[in-house]
């Protein structure tokens, strides 16, 4: 059996699901709720790490996207009971696009901020890798233009064959597919490349974090994204 320490405050989330959902296949099939604690770790440790950022550095893009991004991601601990592969790859690709559009609004401060909504894929994907090219972190924004686009085409390409209301939700409650297993990986992968990127704008180095902080991520956060942070630190005389 697969097992996993419960995250904090999943207990609440779990309680949620079971009485807004109580038909969700997930909580039918999944006796130790392993997929959900996975996804909701994901989700818990994206918003304590955006909490430090936001508490401990000076990154100067539009914060509408980088909330827009959490909001949306967010809601995938929404989308994910209710089993709807087409809801889910649109908040994938969307918090993806809020994201870009963020690292965009830094890079190109020129851009006011309805300027950077208004900016089309075609010219964020170009512009972006244009900015990134020969940098540390060119890979982690490639990767994030390859999940929007990939995404993008997913949107369309869940779609039942019943042609009832009843057929239709007897399908969403009654089917897990491996997609969602694997939109669980892809939200990891997200949050990793979110953070390297991150951290290479901001300068972060987690030595600069006062202690109650650092201890709380110790104590919080999933191990391997702990590693993320801790690997950008030096050490000052």
């Amino acid at each position: 059996m697969k097992y996993m320490n419960e995250p904090h405050n999943f207990g609440e989330y779990l309680c949620y699901i079971k009485d807004t959902y109580p038909n969700s296949p997930w909580i039918q099939y999944e006796s130790d709720n392993y997929s959900l604690k996975k996804l909701y770790s994901c989700i818990y440790d994206s918003l304590l790490i955006n909490e430090v950022f936001s508490d401990n550095c000076n990154l100067k893009g539009h914060s509408r996207f980088l909330n827009d991004f959490h909001n949306y991601f967010q809601s995938i601990l929404i989308a994910f009971p209710v089993n709807h592969q087409g809801f889910i790859s649109y908040l994938i690709r969307t918090s993806t696009e809020s994201f870009l559009k963020y690292i965009f609004s830094i890079c190109y401060t020129d851009f006011s901020e309805e300027e950077v909504a208004r900016t089309g894929f075609r010219h964020l994907k170009k512009d972006l890798k244009d900015f990134f090219k020969g940098q540390s972190t060119h890979n982690e924004i490639v990767q994030l233009l390859k999940i929007y686009g990939e995404f993008s085409k997913n949107i369309h390409a869940h779609v039942t064959e019943y042609f009832n209301s009843q057929g239709t939700l007897d399908y969403y409650s009654n089917n897990i597919s491996t997609f969602f297993l694997e939109i669980i990986d892809v939200c990891d992968e997200l949050i990793k490349l979110t953070v390297k990127i991150k951290c290479v704008l901001a300068n972060f180095n987690f030595e600069d974090l006062n202690h109650s902080t650092r201890v709380r991520l110790s104590r919080r956060i999933d191990k391997e994204r702990l590693s993320l942070l801790v690997e950008n630190k030096v050490i000052k005389s």
